[in-house]
């Protein structure tokens, strides 16, 4: 059985939940929902999954990016307790920007590997498409527009000394693009290939999920646009370049949903309902301000350093690796 990291115990995954992703100020079917809902919705399901009660969780993690500007709380973890039937639990908010989930994940795991909790619930929440209506209860929401979302992006920065004007909006992509292409030697032609097949394939895996926001695969757009190449289409001025590298099907488009899930200790595993836990053996964490150059190439490094070291496995032993961070499209 392996440790998680450096603590005493080993930890697993027993129950995990996704909300659809939506857009509420877009589509009448979810106008009114609220951040309560999806949270709860998601914590709910993962409890269902895992085979336990409400009454079973001993501590629970909460997690949003911005609570206090897209959902007009500062104590949200208290404010949705009771969504889900954990009014009188311990609980916690955390708020790390686009790096909330990640910490979520990591957050639950150290409370049960350390040996102070043995059933926790742990996830994010975001409203990433709209605002509170001031003055009215949470449910009323209006458009979340980019001078609001750039406002709230420059909340990331230590404006002491003015510091976002190094690395705003989609320079700092870029720059991570440019220092790869130098470094291994990729032209731009090559670049925009990987990016576009990147493209086509979340598309393609977005396509077999109801959850996800667009489930249109790009050659059913292409042919709309009346393409036969989808490749030719990606190209075109139908999709066209906002930096030198980056295309608008690059983008990551802003949405709302939530996804939660139960940890418990891998020995107590046979004691749950769960047939196939995933058993989580071991995680890297590094922070890197905006500011930084090459902050998402440094960070990664420093992380994927830290998750080969404390688990033992090779580099050559992953059969998968995935990479989250994407610029976002207003």
């Amino acid at each position: 059985m392996k440790n998680f990291n450096k603590y005493s115990r080993g930890v697993s995954i027993i129950g995990v939940e996704c909300t659809p992703f939506v857009q509420v100020v877009m589509d009448e079917t979810v106008e009114g929902i609220t951040e309560g809902e999806l949270f709860g919705s998601a914590a709910i399901e993962a409890m269902k999954d895992a085979g336990i009660e409400s009454s079973d969780i001993e501590y629970y993690f909460h997690g949003q990016a911005l609570p206090s500007q897209d959902s007009d709380y500062i104590t949200p973890s208290v404010m949705v307790a009771e969504w889900f039937g954990m009014g009188d639990r311990p609980s916690s908010h955390h708020s790390e920007a686009c790096g909330t989930g990640y910490v979520a994940l990591e957050q639950g795991c150290m409370a049960v590997a350390s040996g102070k909790y043995d059933v926790v619930l742990t996830g994010c929440v975001e409203m990433g498409n709209s605002l509170p209506v001031p003055g009215k209860p949470a449910h009323f929401r209006q458009e979340w527009g980019f001078a609001e979302f750039n406002q709230a992006a420059f909340m990331c920065f230590d404006r002491a000394y003015t510091r976002m004007l190094v690395g705003m909006g989609l320079g700092q992509f870029e720059l991570s693009l440019h220092r790869y292409s130098l470094d291994y030697g990729f032209t731009d032609d090559q670049i925009d290939d990987f990016l576009n097949a990147c493209a086509i394939a979340n598309r393609y895996n977005a396509s077999r999920t109801p959850l996800a926001l667009r489930r249109q695969e790009y050659s059913e757009v292409a042919r709309e646009f009346g393409f036969d190449d989808v490749n030719v289409f990606l190209k075109s001025a139908f999709n066209p370049k906002l930096t030198r590298y980056l295309r608008v099907s690059g983008m990551t488009e802003r949405a709302e949903g939530a996804a939660c899930c139960i940890i418990v200790p891998t020995d107590m595993v046979k004691y749950y309902k769960k047939s196939k836990p995933i058993q989580v053996v071991g995680n890297g964490h590094s922070v890197t301000e905006y500011r930084v150059p090459y902050n998402e190439m440094v960070g990664t490094k420093r992380a994927a350093r830290q998750a080969f070291e404390s688990t033992g496995v090779r580099p050559e032993e992953i059969d998968l690796v995935l990479t989250i961070p994407s610029p976002i499209i207003g």
